[in-house]
C-alpha cells in the first residue's frame, strides 16, 4: 500500500489528521505532479513523446524483430529437422518394401519348389506302387539254374505276379515247405510197362505274403529226382509251398531208363521283389 506521506509534510488540506490515512490511496498522483513542477526537483516530468523515448522505441523494436528472426530461425532448424526425420523414415519406408518385395518373390519361388516337391512325392509313391510286386525274373531263373538237381531238366516255367492282397495261391492250394526229402506217394511199375499218375495228399494251405504264383514242368530221372527237386528247389527264399502235385513214370526206349514227367507249384513271396524300387530312390544298398 502506497503510503507517500511518510516522506511529506501535509499541510492544512481541509481533513483532520486522523482522516489523513484514508487519503494514501489518492495522494500518490498529485504528490507526483507536484514533485514534477519542482524546479529543485532535478527532473521534469513531459507527457509528450521525447527523441529518447522514440531512440528507446526503436530500441525495443530492433530487441523485438532479433527475438522474432531468432524465434523465426528456430522455427525453420526445427522444421528442417523435422523434414530430414520424416525424408530419413519415408526412406526406411522405401528400403521396407524393397525387402518385402523381394521376400515375396521368395516366397513364391519357395511355393513352385514345394507343388515341384509335392509331384515328384506323387511319382515316387506312383513308383513304388507299381515296383511293390516287381520281380526280376532273370535273376530267379539263374538262381533255380544254379539249384536245380543235375538229375532234373525244366520243359516249362510259368510265373504269375500279382498284388500282395490279392495274391492268389497255386490251383489245388499249395503244401507247406517240404524239407524231409520224402517223394510223392505214387504206385506204378517203374520198369515202363504203366505210367501211373501220382496223387499226393493236398496239405494245409499256408499263410505267407506272396507276390504270386509259380509252375514247372520238369523231368527228372525216376522219383528219387523228384525229391531232390523238392529238397533243393524249396530252399530257395523267393519259393514258398513248393509241392508236387503230379507226376507220372515211363521207360525211354532203347536203354530202360525210367523218366518221370512232374508239375510243381509254388507260391512267390517277397523274396523275389527286385528291389528297383528302392534303388531308383537312392535307398537300395551300396
Amino acid at each position: 500500500m502506497a503510503q507517500p506521506r511518510l516522506g511529506l509534510t501535509v499541510g492544512d488540506i481541509g481533513f483532520e489528521d486522523v482522516q489523513l490515512p484514508d487519503l494514501d490511496p489518492y495522494l500518490p498522483t498529485a504528490v507526483g505532479l507536484a514533485l514534477g513542477g519542482l524546479p529543485s526537483f532535478g527532473r521534469t516530468v513531459d507527457l509528450l513523446r521525447s527523441e529518447r523515448g522514440a531512440s528507446s522505441t526503436r530500441r525495443n523494436a530492433l530487441i523485438a524483430g532479433a527475438a522474432a528472426a531468432a524465434l523465426a530461425a528456430v522455427l525453420v532448424a526445427l522444421s528442417l529437422l523435422r523434414s530430414g526425420a520424416i525424408s530419413s523414415k519415408q526412406d526406411d519406408v522405401d528400403d521396407q518394401l524393397a525387402t518385402n518385395a523381394a521376400l515375396q518373390t521368395e516366397i513364391d519361388d519357395l511355393f513352385d519348389v514345394q507343388q515341384r516337391e509335392l509331384e515328384v512325392d506323387g511319382l515316387r509313391q506312383q513308383v513304388v506302387g507299381l515296383l511293390a510286386t516287381d520281380v526280376s525274373w532273370s535273376a530267379l531263373l539263374q538262381e533255380i539254374a544254379r539249384t536245380i538237381p543235375n538229375d532234373v531238366w525244366l520243359t516249362e516255367f510259368t510265373g504269375q505276379v500279382t498284388p500282395a492282397a490279392d495274391a492268389a495261391l497255386p490251383e489245388g492250394g499249395p503244401p507247406p515247405d517240404t524239407t524231409d526229402g520224402t517223394a510223392p506217394d505214387t504206385t506204378g511199375d517203374t520198369t515202363g510197362d504203366a505210367t501211373p499218375d501220382a496223387t499226393p495228399e493236398t496239405p494245409p494251405t499256408p499263410v505267407s505274403a506272396a507276390l504270386g504264383s509259380l509252375t514247372f514242368s520238369a523231368t527228372g530221372l525216376d522219383y528219387p529226382s523228384v525229391s531232390a527237386w523238392l529238397q533243393r528247389i524249396g530252399e530257395i527264399p523267393a519259393f514258398s509251398g513248393l509241392w508236387v502235385p503230379s507226376a507220372s513214370a515211363s521207360a525211354s526206349e532203347g536203354d530202360g531208363t525210367v523218366l518221370v514227367d512232374f508239375e510243381s507249384n509254388a507260391t512267390l513271396t517277397t523274396s523275389a521283389n527286385s528291389r528297383r524300387a528302392a534303388e531308383l530312390l537312392g535307398d537300395g544298398d551300396e
